[in-house]
């Protein structure tokens, strides 16, 4: 079993598809693993020479890969929260989506009236009118 970054490959599927089993690569960006490795995309992972996976291990080296794209990337939307925060609070605009979706709290909902609810009680109300109960 081939384990690359930490990760163990599926062994019986094709690098491109199995080089997807680690979180920041996806198809295309497999593909190009692949090509500068000069692997060939069809062969199965469980076929892979230590060479082969050796040219492949220093290809993924080079990219930003499993914790620390996580991790980047839950500072980049903690930034971008803060950002929002700090905007709302700045302008002093009551805007209830960015006050509220950042905290993870309910957004007010817009209530409105729906027509068949304003015609039922009109019935009910023209019935009490006339005299009949019901």
């Amino acid at each position: 079993m081939a384990r690359i970054a930490g990760i163990n490959i599926p062994p019986h599927k094709h690098t491109e598809i199995g080089l997807t089993a680690i979180y920041g690569i996806g198809r295309t960006t497999a593909q190009k693993i692949c090509t500068t490795a000069g692997v060939p995309f069809d062969r199965k992972v469980k076929d892979l020479t230590d060479g082969d996976l050796e040219k492949i291990r220093d290809e993924i080296g080079r990219m930003t890969i499993e914790g620390y794209l996580r991790r980047e990337m839950s500072i980049n939307i903690k930034r971008l929260m803060d950002w929002v925060a700090i905007a709302v609070s700045v302008t002093a605009v009551a805007c209830r989506f960015a006050a509220n979706a950042p905290r993870r709290m309910p957004v007010p909902a817009r209530v409105r009236a729906s027509p068949a609810r304003w015609s039922r009680s009109d019935s009910r109300l023209q019935r009490l009118r006339e005299g009949q109960h019901g």
